[in-house]
């Protein structure tokens, strides 16, 4: 979670199979200039390589997710997001 007085902002990977609804999320956090968007992914192959390329503070993710939604659990991506925090 970002501090109040500091001036981060709280960085978001969007994580949909529905391109409308990634593009709809990007567009409606954009205009907040507490959020950035890192990302988007379409499927479970793409997220890794985004979160090993940006620093990721939430990942909003469509739990209904085909394909590779099982290796995409909520549990998977907080270990990699506190591995890649540790080691940076």
């Amino acid at each position: 979670m970002t501090d109040s007085n500091s001036l981060e902002p709280i960085r978001i990977l969007i994580v949909d199979d529905h391109p409308v609804v990634r593009h709809g999320l990007r567009n409606l956090l954009s205009i907040h200039s507490d959020f950035e968007i890192v990302g988007e992914a379409e499927d479970g192959a793409q997220v890794f390589p985004i979160l090993a390329a940006n620093k990721t503070d939430v990942i909003l993710l469509d739990i209904q997710m085909r394909g590779q939604a099982a290796s995409m659990s909520p549990g998977v991506c907080f270990n990699h997001i506190h591995k890649s925090k540790l080691s940076s």
